[in-house]
C-alpha cells in the first residue's frame, strides 16, 4: 500500500501533526528543533535535506536559499545537490486530501507538495550524522540491556550495526575520502550470511 496509503489507514491514529522517518535507519538530530521548525514555518509538510552531491545516493532535492525548489524522487536533475535526510513532518491534512483510497508513494506526496510551494526544508550537516551515527548506534545498543531475551536480536542488530558503520567511517576513513564516497559497504561484507531457524533465540550477554 505504499508508506502514503499506510498513513492515510492510519489517520484516525495520528495527531493533527506528526513526524515520520525511515525505520531503518538512525537519525542522530535533534528532533525537537525540526518540529519547532515544522511549526513555526506554516507550511503543511517538511522534509530535512542533506547536501549530498550524488555521494551517497542519488541527489534529489533542490534546495535553494534554504527552501525546497523540487523534490523528485523518480526523476532526479542534474540541478539537484541535496536528498532527502529521512525525516519529515506534516499534518493530517494532506493525506485526508489525497485523492486516493488505494496505496500510493509518500514520495509522490512530497513532490507535488514541492511543486506548489508547500514543503519546508531543513539542511541537516552531513559532519553531524557521519561523526556521531557510530557513536550513537553503539550507544543506543545498551538501552536493549536486562529487556529480556525477546529483545535478543534487536541488541544483536545494533552491535553489528554500529561496528559496519564504525569500520565504514572510521578505519578506512583515508582511503574513501568522506563518509558517502566509493561503494557502500552491505552487512555481507563484513559479517558472514546466517541462517536463523524459526524460534531461534540470541542469548543476552
Amino acid at each position: 500500500m505504499g508508506t502514503g496509503g499506510a498513513l492515510r489507514q492510519a489517520l484516525p491514529l495520528l495527531d493533527f501533526q506528526f513526524l515520520v522517518l525511515y525505520g531503518d535507519s538512525y537519525l542522530p538530530i535533534d528532533f525537537a528543533s525540526v518540529e519547532r521548525a515544522f511549526l513555526s514555518g506554516g507550511k503543511p509538510a517538511l522534509m530535512t535535506v542533506q547536501r549530498n552531491a550524488d555521494q551517497c545516493d542519488k541527489s534529489n532535492v533542490l534546495f535553494v536559499d534554504n527552501a525546497i525548489v523540487e523534490y523528485n524522487k523518480r526523476a532526479p536533475k542534474p540541478s539537484m545537490s541535496h536528498i532527502d535526510y529521512g525525516l519529515g513532518a506534516m499534518s493530517t491534512q494532506v493525506l485526508a486530501d489525497e485523492n486516493t483510497t488505494g496505496p500510493f508513494d509518500l514520495a509522490d506526496l512530497y513532490h507535488r507538495l514541492s511543486l506548489s510551494g508547500e514543503l519546508a526544508g531543513y539542511e541537516v550537516s552531513r559532519a553531524v550524522l557521519r561523526d556521531r551515527l557510530a557513536r550513537g548506534v553503539g550507544r543506543s545498543g545498551g538501552l536493549f540491556q536486562g529487556w529480556g531475551t525477546i529483545m535478543g536480536y534487536a541488541e544483536q542488530h545494533m552491535r553489528e550495526s554500529a561496528e559496519i558503520i564504525g569500520r565504514w567511517i572510521g578505519t578506512d576513513r583515508k582511503d574513501r575520502g568522506s563518509a558517502c564516497e566509493g561503494k557502500r559497504p552491505t552487512t555481507g561484507e563484513y559479517f558472514p550470511r546466517r541462517r536463523r531457524q524459526r524460534g531461534q533465540t540470541v542469548p543476552m550477554p
